[in-house]
């Protein structure tokens, strides 16, 4: 009985320590830029899909709830690859225009028709929206059948953190 409820309890342990690593992950320790170069990196490594980073920026102090929406929104574009573009290359962008936080993440694949209405089960998409607006931001996507797609999220940012942009 006692190894039984040893067992359950590493579970839970188990359990409550992935719902944290989920709320933030713990690549951000790093800073935003590091933790999106080894998302890419990463993401090369395990889909042989070509994965290059191109920040604009050395780095950037965004509060905590940026960073893990900018975060979670290039690994859920990423995932969004890997399983629907047929993609072999992808690149992510990151710049500061004015108080403005930029982030595209561009995939070369088989792209699809953006002007469709979403797919219901397609909350992948409904949820980065919904994350860059609670920020006061928008996620806009270009897309074309055999032309790749373009994810664009627009944050606001406050001037201190555009200053210190270069």
């Amino acid at each position: 009985k006692l190894q039984g409820m040893k067992t359950l309890l590493d579970h839970a342990i188990q359990g409550v320590r992935q719902v944290v690593a989920n709320l933030r992950p713990t690549a951000l320790d790093v800073g935003l830029i590091a933790a999106l170069q080894t998302l890419c990196t990463e993401f090369t490594q395990h889909t042989a899909i070509a994965c290059v980073f191109a920040g604009g920026l050395e780095n950037v102090d965004l509060d905590e709830a940026r960073g893990v929406v900018v975060f979670r929104i290039v690994q859920e574009s990423l995932t969004n690859i890997l399983r629907h573009a047929q993609a072999t290359q992808v690149g992510i962008n990151l710049v500061c225009q004015g108080t403005t936080l930029v982030v595209q993440v561009h995939d070369n694949g088989r792209g699809f028709d953006a002007s469709a209405s979403p797919r219901p089960q397609s909350f992948g998409l409904i949820g980065m929206r919904e994350r860059a607006l609670a920020l006061g931001g928008v996620l806009t996507i270009v897309s074309a059948p055999q032309q790749g797609t373009t994810l664009s999220v627009t944050i606001p940012i406050t001037a201190a953190v555009a200053a210190a942009a270069p």
